[in-house]
C-alpha cells in the first residue's frame, strides 16, 4: 500500500486533512489520522469512533476520486 496525505479536501461533510495508505486495485484505504475544519481550528477525530466510521464511509468515494485524480 501507498502512504498518503491529503492537506485538504472539501467534501459535502466539511474540509478534511487525511493520511492514511491506499491501494488503487482494488480500492482499498486505512486511514491513519483524520482532521476536520471547525471554527477552532483542525480538530483531531477519533477513527474508531462510530459516528467516525459512518462518516468515512460516507466520504471514502471523494477521497478515492482525489487519490487517482492525475497530478496538476
Amino acid at each position: 500500500m501507498k502512504k498518503f496525505h491529503i492537506t485538504r479536501i472539501n467534501t459535502l461533510k466539511g474540509i478534511f486533512k487525511i493520511t492514511g495508505h491506499w491501494q488503487q486495485t482494488p480500492d482499498q484505504m486505512i486511514l491513519t489520522q483524520l482532521e476536520v475544519m471547525s471554527t477552532d481550528g483542525w480538530q483531531v477525530l477519533e477513527l474508531k469512533h462510530q459516528e467516525v466510521v459512518k462518516l468515512i464511509k460516507t466520504i471514502e468515494q471523494q477521497i478515492f476520486s482525489h487519490l487517482q485524480a492525475p497530478d496538476l
